[in-house]
Parts: C-alpha cells; sequence; structure tokens
C-alpha cells in the first residue's frame, strides 16, 4: 500500500471513529516502520479517544522524540 493510500486509510478509519481498527493499523505499520510519524500521530489520537491517555501521551512523546520541530 503506497504512502497516499495508507494516510487515507488512516484518515478514514479516525474519521469513521474505529479507534481499535486505527490502533490495530497503525501498530503494524510502527512494527515495520517504527518512526513513521503519521501511524505515531494516529495511534495517539485513537489511544486518547480509548481513554488511555498516559499511552496516548508517550506516543506524542515519541513523535516529539523523532521530530522536535
Amino acid at each position: 500500500m503506497s504512502d497516499t493510500k495508507l494516510t487515507q486509510k488512516l484518515y478514514e478509519l479516525f474519521t469513521s471513529r474505529k479507534y481499535d481498527e486505527l490502533l490495530d493499523y497503525c501498530s503494524i505499520i510502527l512494527s515495520k516502520d517504527h518512526v513513521n510519524l503519521t501511524a505515531l500521530k494516529y495511534k495517539a489520537y485513537s489511544l486518547y479517544f480509548l481513554e488511555k491517555f498516559e499511552d496516548s501521551i508517550a506516543c506524542y512523546d515519541r513523535a516529539i522524540q523523532i521530530e522536535p520541530d
């Protein structure tokens, strides 16, 4: 799947409020590319909406470490 299609899929899952499925997709992506900022962002979003706030913050912290700006 191309990066554009992958980003589109993540966005669709997010806007459909399918947070568990979104989290699964992000985990698969991050297992192959642990610095994928798009997947980290959507993983953080899904964790937030699943009320896993500490895990969500950890994802944001990881994203900031990867790209501080």
